[in-house]
């Protein structure tokens, strides 16, 4: 694991195969995703913390909110995107999304989601009634 400031803390079993990876703002944990499963990494320790499971899953990407109390997982099974209560292991309702998202991000002013399905940006204003989903853009990976 590569920080920010070039240095390499090293590396960690996680358990499962990650296909995602989000650092907290302030730089403490690493929050891994794949498979069913999300697990934090306390950095630069790179100790585990208790996994989460998403039931029936097909996890690919993770955005957190500012507070990193939240993150929102995309699941190819769904396809959707799922909020989950990074403190309790809680899932919100499932955001219907109309192809498998591989990718999500979180932009913080206004409170706006993004969500990436086969090479399209989709964003959507509304998570908690899933209104207002737009098309636009090839994006890049890195949002």
């Amino acid at each position: 694991l590569r920080l920010s400031d070039g240095t390499f803390t090293g590396s960690v079993n996680v358990g499962f195969t990650p296909s995602d990876v989000a650092v907290t703002p302030d730089g403490t944990t690493a929050w891994v995703v794949g498979q069913t499963k999300i697990v934090p990494v306390a950095l630069p320790g790179l100790t585990l913390g208790t996994t989460i499971t998403v039931a029936g899953a097909s996890l690919a990407g993770i955005a957190l909110t500012p507070n990193a109390c939240w993150g929102y997982v995309t699941n190819a099974n769904g396809p959707s995107v799922v909020p989950v209560n990074l403190t309790t292991g809680a899932t919100g309702a499932a955001i219907t999304t109309d192809a498998s998202p591989s990718g999500v991000a979180v932009a913080y002013t206004p409170r706006t989601y993004y969500y990436e399905v086969e090479g399209t940006r989709n964003l959507w204003t509304s998570p908690a009634s899933s209104q207002q989903s737009v098309s636009f853009g090839q994006p890049s990976r890195d949002y």
